[in-house]
């Protein structure tokens, strides 16, 4: 497909189709159009002679008559040239486009970013993370040895190739790269510069950072691919909050078959002071050198016990009960029989003098009597005791009638 002319305003940016497909710049010919990002395009070109292939960067329209964003763009070519990392694409070229927009003819890297591998599958295999991380991790140190801090380490902006013998890494767009101390690419004091899930606390109060911003934000990269989330969930705003004031949950509690050592160097990375990450991006790599491959083993089982008082009651209570049933049966079974009462029929008294009520029968001496066994039908109670009448005094003679000379003296002593 063959683009329409472009025409420049008063501004500088490109008011009718700015699609670059079908066009030529320089000896390479527009093959398509890969992607965009905040500050430019990508587009997929072609050698004329050699057939060779290259990424094409171009500003958008909206910026391109931003010094500022020339003078990044500018950086962003300069850093990739001359760091000399394999795990940093190379630039080849630099030009402005008729339009008056820059462009950047770098080296063309295939794969997949890591945020689709996220996206697709979830958090990576330890294995994985091991290598990228690594990867990254050398191509920030040769950075940070030449002065240059990213500023924007992300998920999007780490590839993966996997055609060849093993993972390749690349690290992108240092577009906001920051170079030290140029002045050009120098951020004001206050000002915010970043993705908020990634970037450093220090970088979200607006402070001059440094190679710690990238230590911090390359943990947090490796936190979502060890736990399949961010470390930090939210609005940007609070997402920005929550960093400076808290620590992202710890990993081993989210995933336990991470290895120990592994949790322990991503949170090392995130800590919210600068001065207790790593020391530098090397000492990074070295850690992450000797990371383990295998999942951490799955903990010991335990037996976890909650104390409920009124099951804890229940069931003494139900023991005391028990015990005294037992207690009972067993007193039941080993004890002599109870004496046997026997009735007595008592005669009514009579006047002169009641006789003595015979003696009740001796108990049986407590002898060893094996007991018969219980009968299936229930025993009937024993009779009641019957007590016998209370002996009544006898009546007194009868007195002589009045006028009498009788006289009977009774000495009330005899």
């Amino acid at each position: 497909m063959t683009a329409t002319d472009t025409r420049l305003d008063g501004s500088g940016a490109a008011t009718a189709n700015r699609s670059l497909v079908g066009r030529r710049v320089g000896h390479y010919r527009v093959l398509e159009r890969l992607n965009q990002g905040g500050m430019g395009e990508i587009y997929l070109v072609e050698h004329d002679v050699i057939r060779t292939r290259a990424a094409l960067k171009v500003l958008l329209p909206e910026i391109a008559a931003s010094r500022e964003a020339i003078d990044r763009f500018i950086v962003e070519a300069r850093a990739s040239s001359s760091i000399g990392s394999p795990h940093i694409p190379r630039c080849h070229d630099f030009g402005y486009l008729p339009d008056g927009r820059a462009y950047v003819l770098m080296e063309l890297v295939e794969g997949e970013s890591v945020a689709a591998t996220l996206a697709r599958s979830g958090a990576l295999a330890i294995a994985d993370i091991k290598t990228i991380v690594g990867q990254v991790a050398d191509a920030l140190a040769a950075a940070h040895e030449r002065g240059i801090v990213h500023r924007d380490i992300k998920p999007e902006h780490v590839i993966v190739d996997h055609s060849s013998a093993g993972a390749s890494v690349k690290v992108l767009d240092f577009g906001i790269a920051k170079v030290l101390p140029d002045s050009a690419t120098r951020t004001q004091v206050g000002m915010f510069m970043g993705t908020p899930a990634y970037c450093a606390p220090e970088q979200v109060l607006g402070e001059q950072v440094g190679p710690a911003a990238d230590i911090y934000a390359l943990g947090a990269t490796a936190y979502e691919m060890l736990t399949g989330r961010r470390p930090f969930n939210g609005e940007p705003a609070s997402v920005l909050t929550l960093k400076l004031l808290s620590d992202p949950v710890p990993i081993t509690e989210l995933c336990p078959a991470v290895p120990r050592a592994v949790a322990a160097t991503v949170q090392a990375m995130m800590a919210r002071d600068p001065a207790l990450r790593p020391p530098s991006m090397r000492a990074v790599a070295s850690a992450v050198a000797a990371w383990p491959t295998e999942p951490a083993p799955p903990p010991a089982p335990t037996l976890v016990i909650r104390r409920r008082p009124w099951l804890i009651r229940g069931a003494i209570a139900a023991a005391a009960v028990i015990a005294v049933a037992v207690v009972a049966s067993a007193a039941r079974q080993g004890a002599a029989p109870a004496p046997e009462i026997v009735e007595v029929a008592v005669p009514p008294p009579t006047v002169d003098a009641a006789p003595p009520p015979p003696p009740l029968p001796p108990p049986v001496a407590d002898a060893p009597v094996v007991a018969p066994p219980a009968p299936a039908v229930p025993t009937p109670p024993p009779p009641k005791r019957v007590r016998p009448p209370r002996r009544q005094p006898p009546s007194p003679p009868p007195r002589p009638a009045a006028g009498s000379a009788d006289v009977l003296i009774v000495d009330p002593f005899q």
